[in-house]
């Protein structure tokens, strides 16, 4: 019977040790559960921050595809003014070197009309210049071609800008 009691008493510290074990398994296996719900929990909110990070990065890719044509189309308008604008730059040089040349020869008429002209001390002034006829039958011919002169330029400044029509007045008083 001591033989008896031993075991029994073994079994029963074996069995004491077995429930302890099964109840810190248990309050283990409790947080787990408690934990895997939490993972869950944010699991499901990973899956939708991914998902909003996606349609964030479709929206930017699509905005910025826009933007992108956008500033394409932007571009080629700026380009094709800075085209315009060297071409109207190249007219404007062409016009200022025929203006000069056209300047130059009447400069050189100018100065070889006064070199030719009879010199008199009643018709030049001491400015040096040629004194203006008295009356238009005494310049003959002169008169009538400055004034269609004069109407030709006033026919061509109804066409062009304020500053053309500036230089072509300024021509005129020249005449």
């Amino acid at each position: 019977m001591a033989m008896e009691l031993m075991i029994d008493g073994l079994l029963a510290i074996l069995l004491l040790v077995t429930i302890g074990y099964a109840v810190v398994l248990n309050r283990k296996l409790n947080q787990f559960r408690n934990l895997r719900e939490e993972m869950q929990g944010m699991v499901g909110e990973f899956a939708q921050a991914t998902q909003d990070a996606e349609k964030g990065i479709a929206s930017l890719q699509s905005r910025s595809q826009t933007l992108g044509s956008d500033l394409e189309k932007q571009v080629s308008a700026v380009e094709g003014r800075v085209s315009e604008a060297r071409s109207l730059a190249d007219d404007l040089v062409f016009l200022v070197e025929k203006g000069t040349s056209v300047a130059d020869r009447l400069e050189n008429s100018v100065s070889k009309g006064l070199a030719a002209s009879p010199k008199t001390s009643d018709e030049t002034p001491p400015s040096g210049r040629k004194a203006a006829p008295k009356d238009r039958k005494e310049s003959g011919g002169i008169s009538q071609r400055q004034g269609q002169g004069q109407e030709q330029t006033r026919k061509a400044s109804d066409s062009v800008s304020p500053e053309a029509r500036d230089l072509l007045k300024t021509l005129d008083g020249i005449r």
